[in-house]
């Protein structure tokens, strides 16, 4: 099977490292290229089998509008290399994650009969405007696969037949994936993610400082990760009595290594797709808090034996769930012993395959 995937680029997010643990499992049997509009740059490891080529476009991200200005003036470009890629690798199915490539790959491919198109929702659709709420929906239509990520955005998009979707999760890279570690006296407080708006790290720290209190004089709290609020973050911490128990560390390509020691993991978003990390956090054994954002991959993988979920923007419920997890011990020994068993429902060869026997029924289905 010959498998495209196109992306705007594979930069360290969560949709670039689902496309890295996918290409580099595939590979070993099919035949993978991966292209991306920006760069042929990646930042996860590839294995050097699967193709990467990439456009090489300038983007300034320096604020929505310049990144939108820049996509406009390289828009029919991209569609051309787009077209190119499939002229030249002859794919069986174009896989296409996140908007600004699903606009673009569904206008390279609609007059493709011989590629099947494959979309994906990536993330909380609720989130975006009404105008492109109507245009992804109708670009979505004419796919001829749809991957959902969780059973509520597979209800949510009624305008495409039930027998083009279907349900995927995310996946663990059993590769990177450190074993866990169980360490009592430590009793950080760690979150992990990109300092921007929806992430809401002000409301990570808000609970925090409530708490901190009620917790073992020890606990801190950890942030890693980087991104175009790291200063006012770090200012709101600053004029903080407790600022000292509060760390901003940056980004880490070995993050989990440098988490799984923990005693507490908090997803603090206003919405997701499906977080890699909090499913990451539960794998390395840590007991998880997490806001219940729309498209319900929370409340699938937070039970009461494993975590604690919190409404969204929440800061009494979550300062209220940080101080009953960190004072007992017993509940985060079962908790830790619980979140493991993620490793086994969501490996990478699981569902990969799933990805690939979704393909060859859909193959079959066109012969």
């Amino acid at each position: 099977m010959r498998i495209m995937f196109v992306i705007p680029s594979m930069a360290g997010g969560g949709a670039e490292r689902v496309a890295a643990n996918l290409c580099n499992y595939w590979c070993s049997e099919n035949d993978v290229r991966i292209v991306s509009i920006v760069s042929d740059k990646s930042f996860y490891d590839l294995d050097r089998r699967v193709e990467h080529c990439g456009q090489n476009l300038m983007i300034n991200r320096k604020n929505s509008f310049s990144t939108l200005r820049c996509y406009i003036k390289y828009f029919s470009k991209s569609i051309k290399f787009i077209k190119k890629n499939i002229n030249e690798f002859k794919p069986n199915c174009v896989i296409s994650f996140l908007v600004e490539t699903d606009i673009l790959t569904y206008l390279a491919a609609k007059r493709n009969k011989d590629v099947l198109r494959v979309f994906s929702e990536r993330n909380d659709p609720t989130r975006r405007n009404k105008v492109k709420q109507i245009i992804l929906k109708n670009i979505y239509k004419t796919s001829d696969m749809f991957v959902c990520q969780s059973k509520k955005i597979f209800d949510y998009y009624s305008c495409i037949p039930a027998d083009k979707k279907v349900i995927i999760p995310n996946m663990l890279d059993d590769v990177v994936l450190p074993k866990p570690e169980l360490n009592e006296n430590n009793h950080n407080i760690v979150s992990v993610g990109r300092l921007f708006e929806q992430k809401n790290f002000k409301l990570l720290v808000k609970s925090f400082l409530m708490s901190v209190d009620k917790l073992p004089e020890d606990s801190k709290l950890v942030i890693y990760g980087d991104g175009p609020l790291k200063e006012e973050l770090q200012t709101m911490i600053d004029g903080e009595k407790k600022r000292n128990r509060i760390e901003l560390v940056g980004a880490s390509k070995n993050v989990l290594d440098m988490i799984k020691s923990s005693a507490l993991f908090v997803l603090s978003s206003d919405y997701e797709g499906f977080p890699n990390v909090l499913l990451e956090a539960m794998a390395v054994g840590l007991p998880v808090i997490s806001t219940d954002f729309y498209t319900g991959v929370a409340k699938e993988l937070i039970k009461k034996r494993n975590g604690i979920l919190v409404p969204v923007g929440d800061a009494n419920a979550m300062s209220n769930a940080i101080v009953k997890i960190m004072n007992s011990d017993g509940e985060r020994k079962k908790m830790r012993r619980n979140n493991i068993s993620v490793r086994d429902r969501y490996n990478v060869k699981m569902i990969g395959d799933l990805w690939l026997t979704n393909f060859s029924r859909l193959m079959d289905k066109e012969r």
